[in-house]
Parts: structure tokens; sequence; C-alpha cells
């Protein structure tokens, strides 16, 4: 018995040993390894200009019901635009009491991220997490904070530019999308 974890035992180190030897690599292997130290680079030299984004939004769409009996075909059909604030709908059954449900905007918290484009304070990040913002908070990767102001927002490509007091920040790179072949990462 003893022979045998023995014999298992010299077998697991040998294993091993010739397992990471580069010799007995593939071609492959070295382009993976290769790629991956590639992305782990890009990421680390990135990472300075993350930043995250964090946002509190009003939502004028959203109803409570005062009546937990109302049913959806009691609820107004008219347009978004007319439906922001608070205001009370009789649910039309003559109910006693006037029973009714308020429109009330509920406001809510979400975070995103995005990308310092310039030195003195620019922000690129989706128009989907500022979309509707009442105030928009960043916190960059040194952990210094600040508040945020919407500058531009562009739906069709769903990019938005956000700017922060601050300057000497550590801007992201971006690539040139001329000179991008399709199929590249």
């Amino acid at each position: 018995m003893k022979k045998l974890h023995a014999l298992l035992l010299a077998s697991a180190v040998c294993f091993d040993l010739s397992a990471g030897s580069p010799a007995s690599r593939s071609p492959a292997m070295d382009l993976a390894l290769s790629l991956n130290e590639a992305f782990a680079s890009a990421a680390d030299s990135a990472s300075r200009s993350v930043v995250v984004i964090n946002v509190i939004t009003r939502n004028p769409v959203s109803l409570r019901l005062r009546d937990p009996e109302l049913d959806a075909e009691s609820l107004p059909s008219e347009p978004r635009h007319q439906r922001e604030g608070s205001r009370s709908y009789s649910d039309g059954g003559g109910r006693k009491g006037g029973q009714a449900f308020t429109a009330q905007p509920l406001s809510y918290d979400s975070q995103g991220s995005g990308v310092i484009l310039r030195e003195d304070g620019y922000i690129l990040t989706n128009r989907h997490v500022v979309d509707d913002a009442q105030h928009i908070h960043v916190r960059l990767a040194d952990g210094r904070e600040y508040s945020g102001e919407l500058r531009g927002v562009d739906a069709l490509s769903d990019l938005a530019v956000v700017k922060i007091e601050a300057c000497d920040l550590k801007v992201a790179t971006l690539g040139n999308s001329d000179r991008t072949r399709v199929g590249e990462f």
C-alpha cells in the first residue's frame, strides 16, 4: 500500500512539473496566455478611467393604488405628459367615500458606469443610465465623489455625456473606429 501511495505521489509531481514547462505547451495555449495577458493589461490601464454613476430618478408614470379593489380597467388612459404630478381619479363605479387612486411620482436609485473622456470632467456613459435623472452622483476609481450634470444625449446610440467639476482626471484611451476592422476585438 505504501508503494502505491509513493508511486501516485511521484506520478503527480512529475505530471505537474511537465505540464508547466514551456516545451510541452501547445501554440494554442501560448496564444491563449498571450491574449489573457493583453486583456488583463488593457483592463488595468482602463480601470483608472472608469467611474461609477449613481442616479436618483423620478418616475412620473408609476401609480400607487389607494383602493386595492380597483382594477386595471378603471385606470385612466391619458398620455404620459398629462399624468405627471399627483392627482386623483374616480373609479367611475360610484363608490362611497371618494375611493380613487392617485398618480404619484416615485423616486428610485439606479447605477451604471462611464469612462472619463477629458481631463476637465467630461464622462461618457449610456443614455439609459441617466435618463430622467434628477440627481447624478459620480464616484471615481480613486474614491473621489462629485455631483454630475447631464450635458447631452443621443437616444439613437444610447450615449450620454455627464460633466463633473474636476480637473487632472485620468482619461480613457479610445480606439479609432476608422482603423478598426469588423471582427477585431
